[in-house]
């Protein structure tokens, strides 16, 4: 059994991809564009295609029996304009797409996954398939990239299954962005527009399983999907709220939501659909995997609770990363600029014959493996704030057979307590900026100096406070706060989801920190040349891009080092 998925590293693309995986009869092709894959196995291939890229070659020579669609051309630019660009560039995807399956001998299932928001604001009213579309929210926009999919039905040109799901929950998406952000960020569980409302949901996991039980089972049609039907939204806030500790609620009303958003994202949230089905005995034929909302609710709150019980700064820091470790190690591996500049950072490692090395803020432990390939005579610490990366380090060196590892899950300043007294090491190391979310630099400098053995190399990199580019190109916008946003005393983090106060610091707060030991290297980096979350500019602008690389190495032998988005220092005692 031969299965295209498009869009399989997307919310719910990725959750199918884990059960198509659990079966022995299927071969996936799944189709990546700019994040990388998350899971590897000897019947899955993965291929990097957008959308408009699916061509009758590939399609011949996949030989497909199901198409699962869960691909979208986003709109993330220029408001409602990006996103009737990026509808009416769906539009004509997905019209070649179809054109190019018709010329197939074989035609296979196409199970395309749409959403409730088709419907539109339907108060007090169940909704069933047979309603007209009445397209509220984003699906104003992007409703025109599924036209051809629906026209197919009604000419009966193409075996398509449709699927309708309404809020889709999980870890990520909407609930991420939505409640558990702005839980962290206020202290407060919020309503969005009218508190009486109701609401159809799904869990991720079982809008995944759906929509493989629906292509085995459903003929070509239109299906609503849901596992619970009328959820009132009063009942699903305060059980988040009670799961929370009663933390407080807050309502917004519809007009301080388009304050908060734009007004087709207000739109969006407020909208109000319910969902029934003309199918009931094949939705009933399905078993969910969750079952009981409260139950589920409670396992995607658990780290939002720990994350509101920490007290301390370093807690804090541990807790934030905590929520972000699962997915660290694949953005780290899956992103080119950030791979060439952790290679960058270990070419300045010189050290000839280290017996011990220290990884500070070694994230999911792709450093401490490296270290150890690379030494195997010397032992690696790696040492990290966030319990679930030390978890993700401890399954990587494991996986690796790597018996010359150790992992501490502690920050910087405590660190000592957790060592041998007489402990040195020659090699210490700080990749992608760990010590801008200390407490104290000065004191985090004064241990890495009484640990660092003499004639040991420390080798440091730093989030840079000034970071020029940055700040003209958001001035350039009309984005001042963003523009300035490393310049104050805390800085936000890179996350839009979830803040974390930082530090940023110059080089001259650096060198002056470092003092009692030797200065003997430092470069900057993304100076003109794109930062690692601009990583789509090598694709869209790859002849620029290699001359800025080469920009900034020139640029690196002039005072204008110190302005890039990184800096490095390396210093010997």
């Amino acid at each position: 059994m031969n299965i295209l998925l498009l869009g399989a590293t997307g919310f719910t693309g990725k959750h199918l991809l884990d059960i198509l995986l659990k079966r022995e009869d299927v071969s996936i092709t799944a189709t990546i564009h700019r994040t990388g894959p998350t899971a590897t196995h000897k019947s899955l291939t993965y291929v990097q295609k957008g959308l408009q890229e699916i061509d009758l070659a590939f399609l011949k020579a996949g030989d497909f029996d199901y198409i699962f669609h869960f691909a979208r051309i986003p709109g993330k630019r220029f408001g409602n304009w990006g996103r009737y660009a990026a509808g009416r560039q769906g539009y004509a995807a997905n019209k070649r797409l179809l054109n190019n399956i018709a010329k197939l001998a074989k035609q296979p299932k196409i199970i395309y996954m749409s959403g409730s928001l088709v419907y539109g604001h339907n108060p007090g009213r169940e909704v069933g398939e047979d309603a007209p579309p009445r397209p509220a929210g984003f699906a104003k926009f992007y409703f025109a990239a599924e036209q051809p999919f629906l026209e197919a039905l009604q000419n009966k040109t193409a075996n398509v299954i449709m699927l309708r799901a309404p809020w889709i929950l999980g870890g990520e998406s909407w609930f991420r962005q939505l409640y558990l952000s702005h839980i962290l960020r206020h202290g407060e569980v919020p309503i969005y527009g009218n508190a009486d409302r109701s609401m159809s949901i799904i869990s991720v996991e079982d809008c995944a399983g759906m929509a493989w039980h629906y292509a085995q089972n459903a003929a070509p049609g239109i299906y609503n999907i849901y596992t619970f039907a009328s959820v009132p939204y009063r009942s699903f806030t305060r059980e988040i709220s009670a799961l929370l500790g009663d933390l407080p609620v807050r309502q917004y009303s519809e007009a301080e939501c388009r304050k908060m958003f734009d007004s087709t994202a207000s739109d969006a949230i407020c909208c109000e659909v319910v969902l029934t089905t003309g199918n009931e005995q094949l939705m009933a034929s399905y078993q969910p995997i969750h079952g009981d909302l409260p139950n589920y609710l409670g396992t995607l709150l658990v780290e939002t609770k720990q994350s509101l019980q920490a007290t301390t700064y370093q807690e804090k820091v541990g807790r934030y990363f905590d929520l972000f470790s699962k997915r660290h190690l694949d953005k780290g591996v899956a992103n080119p600029i950030l791979t060439d500049m952790r290679n960058s950072f270990r070419s300045h490692i010189t050290h000839p014959h280290p017996k011990n090395i220290l990884d500070i803020g070694c994230g999911p432990g792709q450093d401490v493996a490296y270290f150890a390939h690379r030494y195997p005579e010397a032992h690696v610490y790696g040492v990290d704030v966030s319990a679930g990366m030390i978890a993700c380090g401890e399954a990587l060196t494991k996986a690796d057979g790597l018996l010359n590892v150790s992992f501490i899950n502690t920050g910087v300043e405590d660190l000592e307590r957790h060592l041998n007294g007489d402990l040195k090491f020659d090699v210490i190391s700080v990749f992608f900026g760990a010590l801008n979310t200390v407490a104290s630099l000065e004191e985090s400098a004064k241990v890495i100096e009484r640990l660092l053995a003499p004639g040991g190399q420390a080798m440091l990199t730093f989030v840079n406070k000034y970071y020029m580019a940055e700040f003209f190109i958001n001035m350039a916008k009309g984005r001042i706060k963003k523009a300035t946003s490393r310049w104050g005393k805390k800085w936000p983090g890179y996350s839009p989801e979830v803040m974390l106060e930082s530090n940023t610091y110059t080089p001259a707060q650096i060198t002056k920190a470092f003092s009692g030991l030797t200065l003997n290297k430092k470069r900057g980096y993304s100076i003109f040349y794109p930062a690692w979350f601009q990583a789509h500019w090598l694709k869209r602008f790859p002849r620029l891009c290699r001359i800025l690389h080469k920009v900034d190495n020139k640029i690196n032998r002039t005072p204008l080092w110190q302005y890039g988005e990184y800096t490095l220092f390396v210093y010997v005692k």
